[in-house]
């Protein structure tokens, strides 16, 4: 077995003490940013203002001391027409929501799992965002969630839901769950897949540190065409989840390649 230079080695342990202390910084700022956006949220009833905060003070400075790159592509597919759309993207790390969050241009409401809405401040911070509460074993509350959800819509709010249902590793797309692909249909909404690339690397499922053994490392929030979920019909739903994978399948693997995952 060929054991890693002293360089290398320098370069591991360095990182890992800056993830050591991006853990307990995120952990602090995620606390402190949870209280900002209650209070933002119902004392001035401006939940886009404490995105704004959030977005610059907590994900993007937690990035760039992570030396981590984003790189957004596709702002031209964005649907523009005033109303909400919904993101699907593939989701393999944690570092995917924080990247979402940062440098997406409109706050999307994420879906998920509800033991998160638990959690103190941090729980009662993403109610008062508008983020929606998954229960996985209660399908029907989930479908009313998204009944109550897709009313608003028509005011523009973006939402984002991961269609694999939890995070995936070994760079291919899991299987896609029709959850989301009845919350588009029936909100008459268009889906806009999202490709995100070089999150896992950052922090693989199971790491709480982000960015260990590399300086810097790059993301590629890659934006594709958007689907008109209102041609669907929850009869023909398979057709929906085939062409959005279909569609999101060979540029993630393209992008892998590129940033030399693949």
């Amino acid at each position: 077995m060929q054991l890693p230079g002293k360089g290398e080695f320098m370069v591991f342990l360095v990182t890992f003490i800056r993830g050591l202390i991006m853990m307990f910084y995120i952990t602090i700022s995620t606390l402190f940013f949870s209280v900002l956006s209650i209070l933002i949220s119902l004392i001035f009833r401006a939940p886009d203002l404490a995105f704004e905060i959030d977005r610059y003070f907590w994900g993007r400075v937690a990035l760039w001391l992570s030396g981590i790159q984003v790189e957004v592509r596709g702002l031209e597919n964005l649907p523009q027409d005033g109303r909400g759309y919904l993101f699907l993207f593939n989701h393999t790390s944690y570092t995917d929501i924080i990247a979402m969050i940062s440098w997406l241009p409109k706050m999307p409401r994420f879906g998920a799992k509800i033991e998160l809405f638990k959690i103190p401040f941090f729980g009662a911070a993403m109610h008062s965002l508008g983020h929606i509460p998954i229960a996985r074993d209660n399908r029907r509350e989930v479908l009313k969630l998204y009944e109550e959800a897709g009313a608003r819509v028509a005011k523009g709010v973006v939402f984002a839901l991961a269609p694999e249902g939890t995070r995936q590793s070994g760079g291919e797309l899991g299987k896609f769950k029709r959850g989301p692909f009845i919350f588009a249909v029936g909100a008459k909404m268009k889906v806009v897949p999202l490709l995100i690339v070089g999150a896992e690397q950052v922090q693989p499922k199971g790491s709480f540190l982000m960015n260990v053994g590399r300086w810097t490392r790059k993301i590629i929030l890659q934006i594709q065409p958007s689907i008109d979920a209102t041609e669907y019909t929850l009869e023909n739903l398979s057709l929906l989840q085939e062409r959005t994978k279909e569609q999101m399948a060979p540029q993630y693997q393209q992008l892998q390649k590129e940033l030399g995952y693949k």
